[in-house]
């Protein structure tokens, strides 16, 4: 059976760009995790609590990333969302226990 080679074309178009995504991402991770990392630990006191806040942000950035309109700054998204997922920010985080029984 013969494969259609523009089916082949879009494939190898397709994986481009998620490399290419990807990459980008990547990028914009390694320019942002320290300082972020930094302005989290000095709000919420607890590395720990941190680093999840800081990964929770990159994972919302990743969610969103190459929709243009809905993310036109990523930096400025990191940092201003971030900080209000502590719990030190957070009322609701804040009245919850830290280990539930």
């Amino acid at each position: 059976m013969k494969m259609d080679p523009s089916l082949h074309l879009m494939s190898d178009q397709t994986s481009a760009e998620v490399r290419g995504r990807t990459a980008e991402f990547e990028e914009l991770v390694h320019a942002e995790h320290v300082g972020l990392f930094r302005a989290l630990a000095l709000i919420t006191r607890d590395s720990a609590e941190a680093e999840d806040v800081m990964q929770e942000a990159f994972q919302r950035v990743w969610e969103r990333w190459g929709r243009a309109p809905t993310l036109a700054d990523p930096p400025g998204y990191l940092y201003r969302s971030a900080p209000g997922r502590t719990r030190t920010c957070d009322p609701l985080l804040r009245r919850q226990p830290l280990c539930p029984d």
